[in-house]
């Protein structure tokens, strides 16, 4: 889902985790892959295939970059 509807909580919405993703990779500073979905999963409480959802929409989107030699996320903020 990449809205939430009336069923569902926004705060699992794939945007919103996305959003958080982001907060963990930029604003923190957090860059292993393996870190950033331990604590995606920890601080919002979601599954471990919500995470990557969401990782991957902001890889299509461009605003993230994966760098397989070192496995880290870096935001690209020129997205």
């Amino acid at each position: 889902m990449i809205l939430a509807n009336h069923f569902e909580d926004t705060r699992k919405s794939i945007l919103n985790i996305s959003a958080n993703i982001i907060d963990i990779v930029y604003k923190r500073k957090t860059k292993k892959f393996e870190q950033v979905i331990s604590i995606a999963q920890r601080e919002l409480q979601i599954s471990y295939d919500k995470v990557i959802l969401a990782i991957n929409f902001l890889y299509m989107t461009g605003s993230l970059e994966y760098d397989i030699q070192t496995d880290t996320l870096r935001f690209n903020n020129e997205a």
